[in-house]
């Protein structure tokens, strides 16, 4: 080894011990009852609406945190006067930063999130060449999500779920995306829900009694910028379901090109909870008893044709 190499290695070894001496010195002294207000000091620069509270934390494996007791409040914006504040709580949260990740200027975290028994983990990845997304579903409870959630889709739900989700989504070309995903949910059903502007044929607002869902298989795959729907069955005492076809991607994802078959069987016991589904009993079916919907248009504005 020449003298220029072993002067090279030195001043890296002595880089690495700098470095991780560094790490070790803010395990062991970083105060943590400061914790709260720096992340959120940090949360608030880049979302200003988020702001997070905890019971308590404790470092976990040198970049990373462990939370008990978290809780994550969003205010509404000034386009939404009148509404109030929602808060999502979690039980139990461990959260730590990758380093290397770093040297790419990309930001990956690992999770592992308890919810009562309920337990998600994986990876978040975002960078300026892709956003990605590692998940590992047990058995989670869908009864007993945080109510912020229930609010945000308008219905309370039911169910217990697992999967596996590996999907990477590239930032400039989506030809370049890939991934894929298997989810099973079983005893699910959603509670009663009002939905908004549903079809031309069905004017104002739809309501809808409570949904036996029953059990839900769902897996994807996402391959040169297309999410093909490798299955997806849905079947309970209310309604069954079946969808298939693709997506295709876009730069910008809400406007993704929908080309989706969905076919449908209603039980009339439930058509008859709720006259204004009679459009979907009364549409042509097939040898099986179900009927038909193509939906296209994008993920922003579908355009369901019956």
């Amino acid at each position: 080894m020449t003298e220029r190499a072993k002067k090279i290695w030195k001043y890296v070894g002595y880089g690495a011990f700098f470095f991780f001496a560094t790490l070790l010195f803010v395990y062991s002294t970083f105060p943590l009852e400061a914790v709260q207000g720096r992340i959120n000091k940090a949360i608030q620069a880049q979302a200003p609406n988020l702001s997070v509270a905890f019971d308590r934390a404790t470092p976990y494996r040198l970049s990373g945190l462990e939370v008990d007791d978290l809780a994550v409040t969003i205010q509404p914006s000034a386009a939404q006067p009148g509404e109030t504040p929602t808060t999502v709580r979690v039980d139990h949260v461990k959260a730590r930063l990758n380093i290397l990740p770093l040297l790419k200027k990309s930001y990956e975290v690992s999770y592992d999130v308890t919810l009562g028994d309920s337990n998600v983990s994986g990876v978040a990845k975002t960078g300026a060449e892709s956003n990605g997304i590692v998940l590992d579903m047990q058995e989670l409870d869908l009864g007993k999500l945080p109510a912020a959630v229930y609010k945000l889709i308008g219905t309370r739900t039911m169910g217990i779920g697992n999967g596996k989700v590996d999907v990477s989504l590239d930032n400039n070309d989506p030809k370049k995306s890939n991934g894929k995903g298997t989810i099973e949910l079983k005893r699910t059903g959603v509670a009663e829900i009002t939905l908004k502007n549903v079809h031309p044929m069905m004017p104002g607002d739809l309501s809808l009694p409570a949904v036996d869902l029953g059990a839900i298989n769902i897996g994807f795959e996402i391959k040169e910028g297309t999410l093909q729907i490798k299955q997806f069955q849905q079947k309970g005492a209310d309604l069954e379901l079946r969808i298939t076809g693709d997506i295709a991607l876009k730069k910008q994802l809400m406007l993704s090109q929908l080309n989706l078959t969905i076919e449908y069987k209603v039980n009339e016991s439930f058509v008859q909870k709720n006259p204004k589904l009679a459009i979907l009993s009364a549409g042509r079916k097939n040898a099986e008893g179900f009927g038909t919907v193509k939906l296209q248009g994008t993920l922003q504005a579908p355009q369901p044709q019956m």
